[in-house]
This record gives C-alpha cells, sequence and structure tokens, in this order.
C-alpha cells in the first residue's frame, strides 16, 4: 500500500522483485537477417515484432537452463511471430509476449506495459479495471443501502495533469473474500473511516467477488493474482474518487465515495523500473523490541544507511521483527547487507544463485558488533524475490523465526530492459536455492509459525503475526 499503485501494483501482479543482485540489463545481440521485419510492415508492426525477437532471443542467450529454451522455444517463435507481426497494437503485441513467457512456467519474466512508465500516472487499463474514475472534492459517506450508481463521477478539471493516487488501503483474500488487512494512517480511506476486517464488496462498476474469480479462472497464479487484481482497483489520478461498496461489522452494507490522494512513502527510481513510493518505518515496540517494516528493496544507499543507524538503536533490544510483509522484492544485494547484522563468526549464505556459465553465493559477512537479540521475520503471499531470499536464508542458518504465511515463492533473479515498443521487458538470469540447497521458486517460504488473517481479529484491531512474533520474543523458547 505504501508504493505508487501505477507502478507497484503493474509489478506485483507480475510478481515483479527487480534485479536482484544480478547484472545491469543489457540488449541482446541483433537478431539473424530472417527476424527483421519486412519492410511493408507498419512501423508499429515492425516495433513490435522487434520487441518479439528481444524477449526470444534474450531468453535463448541467457536462461540458465538450456533445456527449457531448446526445441519446444524455437517452436514457440515459429508459432507465435506471425501474431505478433499480425497485431494492430502494442496492446495485442503484449498479448502474444505474454503467453511466450507463460510457457517458460516460471517467475520473473514478465511485460511491464508502457503505461507504467509515462510522466502522467494513470494506470494502464485492463479488461478487469473500472473506467476512468472522476472525483468530488472530498471522501465521506454517501449511503449505508449499498444502492449506488455503477457509473463513477468526476468534477476534476478537464485536461488536469494525472498524479498517481490510491485509496489507502490493502487487502488480503480471507475465507474467499477480499478483506482490507490495513488502512494507511490519515490516508483517504482511514478519513472516510473504512477499518481493517471490512470487506471489499465492489469498486466503481466492478463487482470483486466476480472479478477474483475471473482472475483465478484465467491466471495460473490463483492465489495472489486475485488479489492483486483488487489492490489495481485503488489505483488512479489522485484527486479523483471511487464509489467504494463495502461490509462492515455487524454484515452492515457502507458505500463511500473517496477521493484518491497521493501514496504514502517517497519515490524512487531504479534502472529500468518504473518509479515506485518506497516506505520504510522503525519503532519500538514497548521499550524491549524494535520493529523495522519495509515496502519494497529499493534505494540501497539511503535503506541501507538507515537500518544500520536503527539496528544500532535497538543494539540493546530482546528482539527485532523484521516485517516484509506485501514487499515485493527488489535489489537482491540489500539481502546481504541486511542479514550481515545477524550472523557472528565465519561468513555465512544467504544461498547461491547459478546463471548458465557461474555461480555466484550471496555471502554475509558478519558485522563488527552484530544483534545478539532474537529476530522474527514477518513474511506473507505478497512477500516475494529478495524477501523470500532473506526471510528464507536467516531461517535455513537458525538465525530468525518467520511468522505469517506462506510466501508465493517467486524468488528467481531477475532483471529489467525497455522493448522498442515502449514496454518493458523483465527476465530470470540465474536460478536461487537457499542456504539448505532448496530451490525456492515455486515453493516459498514456510513459516516457522503459521498465523493466517482472521477477519475477526482484524475487526477487533489485533495483528495476529506481529502478536505471536512478539509472544516468541518476549518468551524462554529459543
Amino acid at each position: 500500500m505504501a508504493e505508487s499503485r501505477a507502478a507497484r501494483m503493474v509489478l506485483a501482479a507480475l510478481a515483479i522483485a527487480s534485479a536482484c543482485g544480478g547484472p545491469r540489463p543489457t540488449a541482446p545481440a541483433a537478431p539473424p537477417p530472417a527476424q527483421v521485419a519486412p519492410a511493408r510492415l507498419t512501423p508499429l508492426a515492425q516495433k513490435n515484432l522487434a520487441s518479439f525477437d528481444q524477449v526470444w532471443q534474450t531468453v535463448k542467450d541467457k536462461h540458465w537452463d538450456q533445456a527449457r529454451v531448446g526445441p519446444a522455444w524455437d517452436a514457440a517463435r515459429r508459432e507465435l511471430r506471425p501474431r505478433v507481426a499480425a497485431a494492430r497494437s502494442v496492446d495485442e503485441a503484449r498479448t502474444v509476449l505474454v503467453e511466450l513467457l507463460a510457457r517458460l512456467e516460471q517467475s520473473h519474466f514478465a511485460i511491464i506495459p508502457g503505461e507504467a512508465y509515462a510522466d502522467v500516472a494513470q494506470p494502464a487499463p485492463s479488461p478487469d479495471a473500472p473506467a476512468a474514475v472522476k472525483a468530488p472534492e472530498r471522501a465521506g459517506a454517501d449511503d449505508e443501502t449499498g444502492d449506488e450508481a455503477d457509473e463513477p463521477e468526476s468534477d476534476a478539471p478537464t485536461g488536469e495533469a494525472c498524479r498517481a493516487g490510491d485509496l489507502g488501503l490493502d487487502a488480503r483474500i480471507v475465507d474467499g473474500a477480499a478483506v482490507v488487512n490495513r488502512v494507511e494512517p490519515r490516508g483517504p480511506a482511514a478519513s472516510a473511516g473504512v477499518r481493517p476486517g471490512w470487506v471489499i464488496e465492489r469498486v466503481d462498476a466492478v463487482d470483486v467477488a466476480e472479478l477474483m474469480e475471473r482472475v483465478r479462472r484465467s491466471s495460473p497464479d490463483a492465489r495472489t493474482a486475485p488479489i492483486e487484481a483488487v489492490q489495481r482497483l485503488s489505483a488512479g489520478c489522485a484527486g479523483r474518487r471511487a464509489r467504494v461498496r463495502l461490509r462492515a461489522p455487524l454484515e452492515r452494507i457502507v458505500s463511500l465515495r473517496i477521493a484518491r490522494a497521493a501514496p504514502a512513502g517517497r519515490e524512487v527510481q531504479f534502472g529500468n523500473l518504473p518509479s515506485m513510493q518506497l516506505s520504510y518505518r522503525a519503532r519500538r515496540i514497548g521499550r524491549d523490541v524494535g520493529y523495522i517494516a519495509l515496502s519494497v528493496f529499493l534505494d540501497a544507499e539511503v535503506v541501507l544507511a538507515d537500518f544500520a543507524r536503527d539496528m544500532e538503536k535497538f543494539a540493546r533490544t530482546r528482539g527485532l521483527v523484521l516485517d516484509l510483509r506485501g514487499n515485493p522484492g527488489g535489489i537482491g544485494l540489500m539481502a546481504m547487507g541486511m542479514g550481515s547484522w545477524f550472523v557472528t563468526g565465519h561468513i555465512r549464505t544467504l544461498g547461491t544463485m547459478r546463471t548458465r556459465d557461474a555461480a555466484l553465493k550471496l555471502i554475509l559477512t558478519p558485522r563488527p558488533q552484530p544483534y545478539a537479540g532474537k529476530l522474527a521475520i514477518l513474511v506473507d503471499e505478497l512477500s516475494m524475490s529478495t524477501s523470500e531470499i532473506l526471510a528464507g536464508g536467516l531461517q535455513d542458518l537458525k538465525r530468525a523465526r518467520v511468522f505469517g504465511v506462506r510466501t508465493p515463492g517467486a524468488a528467481l533473479p531477475s532483471a529489467i530492459e525497455r522493448l522498442p515498443n515502449g514496454d518493458g521487458f523483465q527476465y530470470a538470469f540465474a536460478s536461487y536455492v537457499s542456504a539448505d540447497g532448496e530451490a525456492l521458486e515455486g515453493k516459498g517460504v514456510v513459516p516457522d509459525v503459521e498465523v493466517p488473517l482472521t477477519r475477526e481479529a482484524l475487526l477487533a484491531g489485533e495483528d495476529a503475526a506481529l502478536e505471536a512474533a512478539l509472544d516468541w520474543i518476549r518468551s524462554k523458547k529459543e
């Protein structure tokens, strides 16, 4: 929630976790003459074909498992390239490229719509998204009957530049429903009276239950894709409102008009990723526990400096909670920088990345004064990539206890580059195995203490995973 919906939700929906300690993106070798688009094609078709060739060739050249890019990959090119040549828009070509990459059946192979890079931060349209929302000047209750118009409204000035905004709430699937699990303090949803535990039933013209079912049927990732689709409904221009219908306690239906606002956090940029909002929070819980939450592993220089300062501040605490829930990943080297605070003695490793030609160990070098207290790491179904590497690696080393629910297993190191048609292209360039030699891809990190979300706990204002972590830290159990 702390990240820009125009960028972050595109990334999360595609299991993005940028350049996990890997090489900077480089352009693939020029395609052989047979791949060059014929002159009779339109300029758009030529760009789409060049994009297809770049994607196909990059995977062919850089995938670490040559068996996956053998005859079947060659056949996919012969089958799908003519469809790209016939595509009448970047949207149609993108659909074919997504189909191509889906045949790898691995995370971190994705196409990022070019709209995510635009200075005007309107989120990319989607068949499941409502029409562009239009907007009043304030958020507030509309009625409590649940009878609302299907069409969004607007009094936003025509032609006004669109700045990224969101509703200031986050959601997860609980018992098959989209349930608010966090509300940004002083954000639009909080100002409108929305609280954790409320069920999101409708956003503008979109029935949320129907949306999740459509996505569940069509997506290979039925666990995370539905809730990511719901979260994308929060995105829009700052100042524009959405009509949101929710189910409050006692099953009371509440209909609200909520004006989107600039997302929390600060904007950061890295490589060929769209800009994102980064949130870093640190505080004490009582006098004996430190707490650090990070929304994405980016802006390494600033974040690692803040982390070092806070680790020194929390040096004498009984324990530390590192909250990585909802963190989609980022720069893999940051996992080494943070993890090194929690090991002693000789050099350790968080695991190993293997490219086609080499292996790279993710080394932890003990700090001169490492943290000696207990470490609890909070994860959920949207903790991906670098989050999984750090949590899983420290769990393997018996240095951390993990709380929450199983992570999605999207843990491949990847890079991102731009395509001729303006889209972004993310590709994994290495495999990853944890310190215990286990592949996290497709499996995820299994918590030591499983703490599923419940609507009852959320309605009561409880953070069950955090409470379980605090109980362990304050206990005599190791």
